[in-house]
């Protein structure tokens, strides 16, 4: 059976439970009443198929079952999570193996799910939803939120923001629930390595559907400058640096445009490693003016932005332009000025010519710096743009 026959299977039996107030789901426990209630999602009671489906990233660690009550909050298992690397897990919601389907989030609230931290300090966890699957170590993410936890158990709830998910969801096929947790990047799991427990991850349905409405506000030629509430959903911090929107004044700076930027801080470990350290999403760059150009505009356009250099040497930090399949990319160096604003530009045709088709199928646009330094480097972004010369 195809996955859309599926689906449409699916939604048959999920009315016919709702009628006859019987258990529906993957098993007989999981039950579903009606379209008010929640859906368990994975218990973790059983290696199958809540262990078996569960995708983790090839530097992400471990993800084994537990039996000891102390961690577990509901029943007598749970996930036991012990993170070492700095990648990602996630717990699908389509398996036509083991025939359940909850892709469509139309009717769905949000999810909850129990997480014990077993340190001794308040801890992060990021939590989202698999937009897309783009291979296999690789997916797309929307309406990434983070929690703190506190020791012991703590309950995370993500809700739907749809007029957020939907610019880069389909709010119909939303593939599973991820889980970030801060990186480390230790070879070994020891006792003394970070360690957290999942129990219990259910979806919170809701009895109307969702607006698929979005409601994007952009300024003349605008990509993005960080002053919306709503832009910090659009970046992606896949290493758990620490990143995020702040108000310049508070770093001792003035943004170049408006009051808020982006700040970068990239860790000195040295690794030599080239990070992709910093991702604007491909959805919200097709909402932009960026998407928006006549013919004659993007034969006369560039890719501007500005960045502040607040370490002490100049360094290369690379913008690094994607095709919407992955498959190819270009690549610019550029070296911003320490202690000062620098402005960049990147002509649009030099991008297509150089990546043929990437106008029309564009891909994330990211910053790739090498981490070959001991001392941590702190950066500022700001005022994305389009100029038209």
């Amino acid at each position: 059976m195809n996955k859309r026959s599926f689906k449409f299977m699916s939604c048959i039996l999920a009315l016919m439970c709702a009628m006859s107030v019987t258990s529906c789901g993957k098993n007989n426990e999981n039950t579903v009443v009606s379209l008010t209630e929640e859906v368990l999602l994975a218990d973790f009671e059983s290696w199958a198929p809540d262990f078996q489906l569960c995708r983790i990233s090839s530097n992400f660690g471990k993800v084994s079952m537990n039996t000891d009550s102390a961690y577990v909050s509901n029943g007598e298992r749970s996930a036991r999570i012990d993170p070492v690397g700095s990648g990602w897990m996630y717990i699908p919601t389509y398996s036509e193996d083991f025939e359940f389907d909850y892709t469509d989030f139309t009717y769905v609230d949000g999810i909850k799910v129990d997480v014990y931290n077993a340190q001794q300090t308040e801890e992060s966890v990021s939590v989202g939803f698999v937009s897309a699957l783009s291979g296999i170590d690789t997916f797309e993410r929307a309406g990434e939120e983070t929690f703190k936890l506190a020791p012991g158990w703590n309950t995370v709830s993500l809700y739907v923001d749809p007029s957020i998910v939907c610019i880069i969801a389909d709010l119909t096929d939303i593939q599973g629930v991820y889980f970030i947790f801060d990186p480390i990047n230790v070879g070994d799991i020891t006792d003394t390595t970070p360690r957290y427990y999942l129990d219990n991850l259910r979806l919170i349905k809701r009895a109307t559907p969702h607006s698929t409405e979005t409601n994007l506000e952009f300024g003349e030629n605008e990509i993005i400058d960080f002053e919306r509430f709503y832009h910090k959903y659009f970046i992606i911090n896949d290493f758990g640096v620490d990143m995020g929107i702040v108000s310049a004044a508070d770093y001792g700076i003035s943004a170049s445009s408006g009051a808020k930027v982006l700040r970068l801080v990239v860790p000195g470990t040295a690794t030599n490693a080239w990070n992709y350290y910093f991702k604007l999403v491909a959805p919200y760059l097709k909402a932009s003016r960026l998407g928006n150009l006549t013919d004659e505009e993007f034969e006369n356009a560039y890719f501007c932005w500005d960045m502040y250099n607040n370490y002490e040497a100049t360094f290369n930090v690379v913008a690094v332009f994607h095709l919407g399949t992955g498959s190819q990319d270009y690549r610019v160096g550029n070296y911003p000025t320490p202690g000062q604003w620098s402005t960049f530009r990147v002509k649009l045709t030099d991008i297509e010519n150089n990546i043929a088709g990437w106008r029309e199928n564009m891909g994330m646009f990211i910053f790739s710096i090498r981490d070959e330094y001991t001392q941590d480097r702190e950066l500022f972004f700001d005022n994305f743009r389009i100029e038209i010369k």
